[in-house]
């Protein structure tokens, strides 16, 4: 038996419409105490597995927990497709015969070790961001033993940029189980009629993904204020709350009415529908981020720039992607 411990996202929606045609065994278990994205019939909740929980109701915590390591112990095969704390203890204590698989989101990586993830402008924005992903501490030397040790008892580690195995393997000593996977994308193509209107009298730029800082907004708004004609349509529906209220009014200040700020989450058809009017995209994360937007805008023939201190830039570069480097952007002598 397969058992995939996944967080509630369209990510996991999409990957369990795929699997459900090829595996009818599987069994997915979602931990999250709210459901947003996750309706199918074959997915069990098992809420209340945090450190609040723990500590406010054990009773229900070890309850709940209890009922997760019956699934675990009958399973054969299973995929952590969020390595979260809950995970790392299951994963050093109850695993013992199973396959394991790592199939890494992102975040489970990056929150995890020491990484510039800022521009400078960025932290003179926000400078709350400097406290983010501080990890030079003690606690964090003793946090990565642990995660080490847990990291080590995965059979296999599944993910697409070649470059986030190599932070894997310098920060945790992990070697040589590494497997191409790839979640498939959200959006879905198939018969997709393009709406676009290529008699637009100005340029639609996309910028970033999220409200989360890593995007590193405001270099590339500074740079835009120089730029006539243009829409800037910027994703913030989800990241950092007080980040999101002071960008949005950054943008407007800054660009005026081209400055569109989504707040709000749209549905798979309407975002394609979006990416689909975009004439540029410009991402400039450091670490991997957005490579399901930018695969979209890329197999919708759209320019996309990617800051080339990303693992991204270079898995693009690798594979013969025409793709642009932020940084060129950012230069004086662009446009």
């Amino acid at each position: 038996m397969n058992v995939h411990l996944m967080p509630d996202s369209v990510y996991s929606k999409r990957f369990i419409e795929i699997n459900n045609k090829i595996d009818k065994e599987s069994i997915y278990i979602v931990l999250d105490d709210k459901i947003k994205y996750l309706n199918n019939d074959n997915i069990i909740y098992i809420p209340l597995l945090n450190e609040y929980s723990f500590k406010k109701h054990p009773i229900l915590f070890f309850k709940n927990f209890y009922k997760l390591l019956k699934y675990i112990k009958k399973s054969e095969r299973i995929f952590f497709h969020l390595l979260s704390d809950i995970y790392l203890y299951i994963l050093l204590f109850f695993c013992k015969k199973q396959k394991t698989f790592w199939l890494v989101r992102g975040s489970d990586l990056y929150s995890r070790i020491t990484y510039e993830f800022y521009d400078s402008n960025t932290l003179s924005f926000f400078p709350a961001c400097k406290d983010c992903y501080k990890k030079k501490s003690i606690k964090h030397k003793i946090e990565t033993i642990i995660i080490s040790k847990a990291i080590k008892k995965i059979s296999y580690i599944g993910n697409v940029v070649e470059g986030d195995y190599k932070l894997i393997s310098d920060n945790f000593g992990v070697l040589n189980n590494r497997i191409d996977f790839f979640y498939p994308n959200p959006l879905k193509f198939d018969n997709y009629a393009s709406l676009n209107n290529s008699e637009k009298k100005s340029i639609t730029i996309l910028l970033g993904n999220s409200g989360d800082p890593t995007n590193n907004h405001i270099s590339v708004i500074d740079k835009m204020k120089k730029m006539k004609n243009i829409k800037v349509i910027c994703p913030l529906s989800y990241g950092n709350k007080s980040y999101i209220n002071k960008l949005t009014d950054y943008g407007k200040m800054a660009l005026g009415e081209s400055f569109i700020a989504i707040t709000e989450f749209l549905s798979e058809d309407k975002y394609l529908d979006l990416l689909d009017t975009i004439d540029v995209a410009i991402m400039n994360h450091y670490r991997q981020q957005a490579l399901g937007n930018i695969s979209a805008l890329l197999l919708l023939g759209k320019n996309v720039f990617v800051n080339s201190k990303s693992p991204v830039y270079d898995f693009f570069i690798k594979k013969g992607v025409i793709i642009n480097d932020t940084n060129e952007f950012l230069k004086d002598s662009f446009c």
